[in-house]
């Protein structure tokens, strides 16, 4: 009984560990700003905080016009774009993509984490929880391989 307990616990805390990584901010010589989870000695950081849930639930699509600025591929320029808005721990974003490389289906991956415009855009379009997958302006919030393909095939795809 105890080992059962002890198995289904495994999988919580190592979660828990992977969401509550710490994210800094620091600019370099340069006058550039990063964002990492292990800066530099030298660098004077300041730590960010990041409130970025897993989507939990069902898939959900809808249509989304927000971005300041589209998203420009050259890989197919006249069929809409595909583009993740994930973080490295999230493991739904990695099944996501690894559908969509499975498919050879071209996307831009923007880290909310450590991205600060991907991060304002995902705030834009009122994201809570990743991954957030957009093709032309339907949005995905989680991840469903049949709900994506019926949103590329919506696209021309």
């Amino acid at each position: 009984m105890k080992l059962k307990l002890t198995l289904l616990a495994l999988p919580v805390l190592f979660f828990a560990a992977a969401a509550s990584s710490q994210v800094y901010r620091w600019t370099d010589a340069q006058g550039r700003v990063h964002y990492g989870d292990s800066p530099p000695q030298e660098a004077k950081t300041e730590q960010v905080k990041i409130s970025v849930q897993s989507f939990g639930g069902p898939a959900v699509v809808d249509y989304v016009s927000i971005l300041k600025r589209p998203i420009k591929s050259d890989a197919r320029p006249s069929r809409a774009d595909v583009a993740l808005y994930t973080t490295s721990w999230c493991g739904v974003c990695k099944q996501a993509k690894a559908w969509l490389s499975g498919k050879q289906i071209p996307f831009q991956e923007y880290d909310v984490e450590n991205n600060e415009q991907a991060r304002s855009d995902f705030l834009a379009m009122g994201g809570g929880g990743v991954p957030v997958i957009l093709v032309g302006e339907q949005r995905m919030r989680g991840f469903s391989a049949g709900k994506l393909e019926g949103m590329l095939k919506k696209s021309g795809y």
